[in-house]
């Protein structure tokens, strides 16, 4: 075993060639902002120009997994950005889709709480195992800020899942502990200590030396093919469920437009789905409830003492 670090990871190299790499950027929490951008150019350009690895597993140094997005960029963009909005986006999006199609099995060893950009991180991946932990947490909670998980998190959590069983995930911003992630699909599997956590992941990574996401597999590019008639019942009736119970609420447009993409994309190409994806974020992050929404939060977290801070990260 050997152990080096590239910039924004510490790197551990198996003598089975499996490579763990543990996100530890500036900080006391790793949150998807330019240093996670770099850290993916860093880590990114090691692994394609290395190739002579088994696997990689992708965890945190830090008590978190990963945090969510870069509020303070969002918030601070206005009308006439969109275009610069938009390369941003997907430049991030593409550091994810170049992980999950390195050609190696990829495993998210979440060790610690995985929301938003950091469980868009994780579906990344080809196999999610969660330490058994009463805090730990996983889930996409954006649309708690008027705006929806835009790093692919909605394209990959439908294709994982079914639209059906996406949708409260989706619209509703659970955050879902390790036995409901594990029951609801969200994760594939639980260790009960860090030890167990990396022997799984390594036993996994052996054991599917060709591992692919399944929106990668020839037989599974477009879904929407393949939904049987309960599914088709769901595209229907779940639209109403929702206008429903959001009648009125200034959430529900950001709701309603996040199942539509969630439905939508499965009548489309996975690089398609992910680029409208992006559209639709930018679109929302233009309206005065999530710009609304975001900053108050930032106010909030700002506001609190430096060791309430500490426990809300």
């Amino acid at each position: 075993m050997s152990s080096n670090a590239v910039q924004g990871w510490q790197l551990t190299r198996f003598d089975d060639g499996i490579v763990l790499a543990a996100l530890d950027l500036p900080g006391k929490v790793n949150i998807m902002d330019d240093h996670f951008i770099a850290a993916m150019e860093s880590l990114l350009g090691h692994l394609e120009t290395a190739r002579d690895y088994t696997g990689v597993i992708l965890t945190s140094a830090k008590s978190v997994f990963l945090a969510g997005g870069d509020l303070k960029r969002m918030v601070q963009s206005r009308a006439g950005q969109e275009a610069s909005l938009y390369a941003y986006f997907e430049n991030l999006k593409s550091y994810l889709r170049r992980l999950e199609r390195l050609g190696r099995p990829l495993v998210a060893a979440i060790n610690g709480a995985a929301l938003g950009g950091g469980y868009e991180t994780c579906l990344a991946c080809h196999h999610r195992i969660a330490l058994r932990d009463m805090r730990l947490r996983v889930g996409l909670p954006e649309i708690e800020f008027g705006i929806l998980a835009g790093a692919g998190g909605v394209v990959r959590l439908t294709r994982l899942l079914g639209f059906e069983k996406a949708v409260p995930f989706l619209t509703e911003g659970l955050a879902a502990d390790v036995s409901t992630a594990l029951e609801a699909g969200l994760i594939d599997d639980v260790a009960d200590d860090a030890e167990q956590l990396i022997a799984k992941s390594r036993s996994w990574i052996l054991a599917h030396p060709q591992a692919r996401q399944p929106w990668d597999r020839l037989d599974n590019a477009l879904p929407a093919h393949k939904l049987d008639a309960a599914q088709r019942r769901a595209l229907l009736l779940e639209p109403g469920k929702l206008t429903r119970r959001l009648a009125g609420s200034p959430a529900e447009f950001a709701a309603q437009r996040t199942m539509a993409l969630s439905a939508e994309s499965l009548s489309m190409d996975f690089d398609a789905a992910l680029r409208y994806e992006t559209r639709v974020l930018i679109e929302l992050l233009r309206t005065d409830y999530a710009r609304n929404q975001m900053q108050a939060f930032l106010d909030r977290k700002s506001s609190k003492p430096a060791a309430a801070q500490k426990v809300a990260a």
